[in-house]
């Protein structure tokens, strides 16, 4: 049974996540801008977006795993 104080937790989890997940967006961005310039704009766009949908969907299957509650 999920008690006011469980949801709250998991909500504050998500925001809390969400939050740095953007930091580390910025983050990322300019450092494969940087650091990439030997490969075309486009590819460099695709490294991006890959890196960053895979750190999201495994820190939101880890966050939720129950066998790590």
């Amino acid at each position: 049974m999920e008690t006011a104080c469980n949801r709250l937790g998991t909500s504050l989890a998500i925001i809390l996540y969400l939050f740095f997940e953007i930091i580390i967006l910025i983050i990322e961005a300019t450092l494969f801008a940087v650091h990439l310039r030997q490969y075309s704009r486009i590819r460099r766009v695709v490294f991006f977006l890959t890196a960053n949908i895979a750190s999201f969907t495994i820190g939101i299957l880890l966050m939720f795993n129950p066998i790590l509650r």
